[in-house]
């Protein structure tokens, strides 16, 4: 890939950086978790109980972990498609997000799953900002209006 001058831009948007350490940040809990499950799951197994929900979230995190690795080495290296995957898998969380809240919420427990939809909708927006498609493009940002 050959870089112009407005593409060698070296300031990447605040928004991205803020996305990517994000995105990092969910890389290593998606490997340690789904890990974990694995584990869980293999246990729940052995004593013959279902551990079918527990193995699937484990191949969910276990998944989405190099998916989300791939996307942010994407976005560092200034590759517009790698805004896909991350964006998918983001809708993901909020999707689960959403159900854990609803289902911690009807047994009386705290919203843990408010964490995660947080994060997710920083990272989608720190992907698809403005800021962020003109560098990834090499184009010069709009300018901002100005009150």
């Amino acid at each position: 890939m050959t870089h112009d001058s407005a593409q060698s831009s070296p300031r990447r948007p605040r928004a991205l950086t803020a996305a990517l350490v994000i995105l990092w940040f969910q890389v290593v809990t998606n490997l340690g978790g789904g890990v974990l499950f694995a584990v869980l799951a293999a246990d729940e197994a052995e004593h013959g109980r279902d551990a079918t929900l527990v193995a699937v979230a484990a191949a969910l995190s276990l998944v989405a972990a190099p998916v989300l690795a791939a996307g942010a080495i994407g976005l560092a290296r200034r590759r517009t498609w790698a805004r896909t995957p991350v964006l998918v898998v983001e809708i993901v969380v909020v999707l689960n997000g959403i159900v854990t809240v609803v289902v911690a919420l009807l047994d009386g427990l705290p919203p843990t799953g408010a964490v995660g939809i947080v994060l997710a909708f920083l990272v989608i927006a720190g992907t698809y900002s403005a800021d962020t498609r003109a560098w990834l493009t090499g184009h010069a940002p709009r300018p901002r209006p100005t009150a």
